[in-house]
């Protein structure tokens, strides 16, 4: 079941909805939290059960974790160790064994749909808990926490302080939330199906048969996947914390305008946030973080995106794009250690130069979506020389796609600079009631005209 899908809009999420808040307050949790099983088990009964055996055994550690006495680096040892197994069995088991020499046979398992993120929040609460942190009070709201439907299957990567303090209050019906979230929804709606797809079909060709197009069709081939994963990521959390706002609960934000910051360090703030701010503080800063110098420091940041990397998926270019992202941060990170704070302040202050970074820093992690988007490293670079070999000669026209391409990026551009989704907020604010029921009509009409044929999100394969 799809966000996209008539199945979740026009049956699930319409059930759901006033179910919620039909209901007395204390019974709010449990409808949302059978609501979320019942979600997630229209994928299948099998990755249900992975779910529900994990979810006890993590909950079990907590409760391990608080008790005194208990050894508890050992208990934490082990549960990292059984949720990092798991994920490695279901997601990385091929990878690993076809690098090893020998022909060793691939075992075909399936990947269950979120292990990806549902196994990061629950290594998240069993080191919060160790450090201190309350945890659940009970396994149905700690069960509620992990499988919770808005962010289960892509995020945002949710802490357990985040939500569970929230799932603890009666909260009462506000008019005003809902329909602040049901236009935070729709937004999200236009940016997948609206934006996403259709770049996503420009972008797919170019991918699939570079040879096909002279090198400024493949550059707006690659613009074209910088607009479609933006626009289908963001797009995916926007329909997540819309639907949870209407539920009466926050999610945290996982994007602020990305492809207008001034340097990679500065994108990977903006970029996936709760990803990042997981890697930091369970990786980066356990590591060793910049406590022991600089070559440390780039040596932990390296590492850091090279799993981040590889936390994407099974595959070579996902470890080559984590670490070109690496090297990036720990040559920012250099740059700005030797350059003297007084003399390049008043540069940095300068709008010309604030331009510049960012054209740069857009250009730089457009050639890293490269290595992300492509089969393998061979193809991508292929493709980066069929680019710089093939520019067309003079008096070249532009080809429909390009044209096309250029209206779609518009709108990825329009979101960036003025901030559509939170302008829109503020007018949606001052609408009447009936105006506000028009435009949602509206745009949810619009999405499902100009959709195309991509139902499924990109990070659903992660």
């Amino acid at each position: 079941m799809a966000f996209t899908g008539y199945a979740f809009v026009l049956f699930f999420f319409a059930i759901v909805l006033p179910l919620r808040w039909l209901v007395p307050p204390r019974y709010a949790p449990t409808v949302v939290l059978v609501a979320s099983w019942g979600f997630y088990l229209t994928w299948g009964w099998r990755v249900a059960i992975l779910l529900g055996v994990l979810t006890l055994l993590t909950y079990g550690a907590g409760v391990v974790l608080k008790r005194p006495g208990a050894n508890k680096r050992a208990v934490l040892a082990a549960s990292v160790t059984v949720l990092l197994g798991t994920l490695a069995t279901f997601k990385y088991a091929g990878f690993f064994l076809s690098i090893l020499p020998g022909g060793v046979s691939v075992p075909d398992l399936p990947l269950p749909l979120g292990i990806s993120f549902y196994v990061f929040e629950m290594i998240s609460y069993v080191v919060d808990v160790y450090r201190g942190d309350a945890g659940a009070k009970s396994l149905p709201e700690f069960a509620l926490y992990v499988s919770y439907f808005p962010h289960l299957i892509a995020g945002p990567i949710v802490r357990a302080s985040e939500l569970l303090p929230q799932l603890r209050k009666k909260i009462r019906f506000d008019g005003a939330r809902v329909s602040e979230g049901m236009f935070v929804m729709l937004t999200g709606f236009v940016k997948k199906m609206v934006l996403a797809d259709n770049l996503a079909v420009m972008a797919d060709a170019v991918f699939k048969a570079p040879n096909d197009y002279n090198g400024l069709e493949i550059l707006a081939g690659i613009a074209a996947y910088t607009g479609q994963i933006f626009c289908d990521f963001s797009g995916y959390t926007d329909i997540a914390r819309g639907a949870s706002t209407m539920l009466g609960y926050d999610l945290p934000e996982n994007f602020d305008y990305p492809y207008l910051s001034g340097s990679i360090t500065e994108f990977w703030r903006r970029w996936h946030m709760t990803l990042s701010r997981w890697l930091r503080d369970y990786l980066y800063i356990p590591l060793g973080g910049n406590r022991h110098g600089g070559f440390a420091q780039y040596r932990n940041l390296f590492l850091t995106m090279a799993l981040g990397g590889l936390w994407h998926g099974a595959r070579m270019t996902f470890v080559l794009w984590g670490a070109y992202h690496g090297a990036l941060l720990a040559l920012h990170k250099l740059f700005v250690s030797s350059t003297p704070s007084e003399g390049w302040k008043r540069i940095r202050d300068n709008d010309v130069y604030r331009v510049f970074t960012v054209v740069v820093t857009l250009l730089l992690v457009m050639l890293g979506w490269v290595f992300f988007r492509a089969e393998s490293a061979t193809a991508a670079v292929r493709l980066l020389q069929r680019m710089v070999t093939a520019m067309p000669v003079a008096g070249w026209k532009p080809s429909r796609m390009v044209s096309l391409n250029s209206w779609y990026l518009g709108g990825v551009v329009a979101l960036h600079a003025f901030g559509a989704s939170k302008v829109g907020l503020r007018a949606n604010r001052a609408l009447p009631a009936a105006a506000r029921g028009l435009l949602w009509a509206s745009m949810l009409w619009i999405c499902y005209w100009l959709a195309s044929s991509s139902p499924t999100f990109i990070y659903f394969y992660f």
